[in-house]
């Protein structure tokens, strides 16, 4: 019986350590093959870097907007369209051979000209990013470019000019959070964040150099909440369109 008893721990003492030595190989193969996987990852990666690496681009330009702007009755308003300039930087992050994800920032000046009773001239100036996915093809000595995708913009100054010629007269436009308006106070009131989309077409050469075509639409209202009117249909959204230069290093 004791035989039997020491027969039967030496078989299992060597089961444990050929299934333990199996199980070590195991986990070593295991690892090899990751780092081969990791390796040859990191080898296509810096391959793909090497070709399509993250760049910065600056530009600048200038933009015609107006407001997309209803009534108080939700009826729609006639603006006009008012000269403005921007500027910033674009980052581009390769996702693929043929797709970017652009973002950046932009100092861009909006706004609208109007005439109801008198002329008014309404100026907002914005801190913009956009969020664009930029597909870029082949053509002749470099690319041709078209990018969509919403953009958040927050507003940090601007004034307000009426008049009707002769006789003019300025405010100042103080952004918050929620806009309202008592139509007491001097000051216009217009909400701080601007939230939209945008798309441009352009072609950049092989230099870097870079010439686009965009359009962009508001999606929410900026205007205030005015508390005199408790029927209030009244709606202002920032529109335009504008050309810009750039150079991508």
């Amino acid at each position: 019986m004791i035989r039997f008893v020491d027969t039967v721990k030496r078989v299992t003492a060597y089961k444990c350590h050929y299934l333990t030595q199996k199980n070590t190989k195991v986990r070593e193969r295991l690892y090899i093959l990751t780092l081969a996987l990791v390796f040859t990852g990191s080898l296509a990666m810096a391959q793909r870097v090497e070709s399509e690496r993250v760049s910065i681009a600056v530009r600048s330009g200038a933009n015609l907007q107006k407001f997309d702007e209803r009534g108080s009755d939700g009826r729609i308003q006639k603006n006009y369209l008012l000269p403005g300039v921007h500027f910033g930087m674009n980052v581009n992050i390769p996702v693929s051979s043929d797709f970017h994800f652009q973002t950046g920032f932009l100092i861009i000046t909006k706004g609208s000209k109007g005439v109801v009773e008198t002329s008014t001239t309404t100026r907002l100036s914005y801190l913009e990013m956009p969020l664009n996915l930029v597909y870029k093809k082949p053509w002749g000595s470099g690319y041709i470019m078209l990018g969509f995708g919403p953009y958040v913009a927050r507003g940090f100054g601007g004034h307000v000019t009426s008049g009707t010629g002769a006789v003019e007269f300025s405010r100042d436009i103080k952004f918050t959070d929620p806009a309202k308006d008592d139509g007491l106070s001097w000051t216009s009131y217009f909400e701080r964040m601007d939230v939209g989309a945008n798309m441009f077409v352009g072609y950049m050469m092989s230099s870097g150099l870079f010439l686009q075509v965009n359009t962009q639409q508001g999606l929410v209202k900026i205007n205030p909440t005015y508390n005199q009117y408790p029927g209030d249909r009244s709606s202002i959204k920032n529109m335009g369109f504008g050309v810009s230069l750039g150079y991508k290093f």
